[in-house]
């Protein structure tokens, strides 16, 4: 079940990776469906030989704020090494849940693959580091860069023989929170005006009274004012 790789593709695989490590820093944020991104994520997976994906939402619209093309190259190289961590002979089974997990969205990516080495697992998201001979040793690098960037967390759990699980945990983007954030910023900009329409019809105030010696007109001042 593992993917194959044609060797004159590798040198391209590298270049590739260094080519998105070096853009960690570019990011055009967009808000993302999340369902939609996984679903197109796992249908290009289903084509895989003997691999069997699905996915399963537990929310009908989440929403991040983050950078799409930084965010499927994240994902992607997570159920990619789902795949090739496959035992030989035996189908490919990945689930991939999503629910809301406090003020996140936590999506756990299980696998029933081979399992990752005691000795390898401190390492698994150091750049330069792979068990492959194909590996670039900077996948899973980026993908911890690209959710850390994002403001959330990425960890995971494995047992040998048995599989591994791979969490990753983005902050829920809510358009309740963009609107009240606009309805405020007008309301500053209003309050603004209003004090500086008042602090000019003061000032016109204390100069009539100066020039012309007119205590009436303090009063009004003051109305104005408060």
């Amino acid at each position: 079940g593992a993917l194959d790789f044609d060797p004159q593709w590798i040198l391209v695989d590298i270049a590739n990776a260094f080519s998105s490590f070096a853009k960690m820093t570019k990011t055009e944020n967009e808000v993302i469906n999340l369902n939609s991104l996984l679903n197109n994520i796992c249908d290009l997976f289903k084509q895989e030989p003997n691999t069997n994906i699905q996915f399963v939402s537990r929310h009908t619209r989440p929403l991040v704020f983050l950078d799409r093309n930084q965010l499927v190259s994240a994902f992607n190289n997570i159920i990619k090494n789902a795949v090739q961590a496959s035992k030989e002979d035996e189908v490919v089974e990945i689930h991939v849940d999503l629910e809301e997990f406090g003020s996140k969205y936590r999506i756990k990516i299980s696998d029933n693959g081979i399992g990752i080495k005691e000795e390898n697992r401190a390492k698994i998201f150091e750049p330069n580091f792979t068990t492959k001979n194909s590996g670039t040793g900077l996948g899973m690098a980026i993908t911890k860069k690209v959710i850390d960037n994002a403001g959330g967390n990425i960890y995971f759990d494995t047992k040998l023989d048995v599989g591994t699980n791979f969490y990753i945990e983005l902050p829920i983007y809510t358009e309740e929170k963009v609107q009240w954030c606009l309805v405020s910023g007008v309301w500053c900009l209003v309050s603004g005006v209003w004090c500086l329409g008042s602090g000019v019809w003061s000032l016109v105030c204390g100069v009539w009274n100066v020039l012309h010696n007119d205590s009436f007109i303090i009063p009004f001042m003051f109305f104005f004012i408060f």
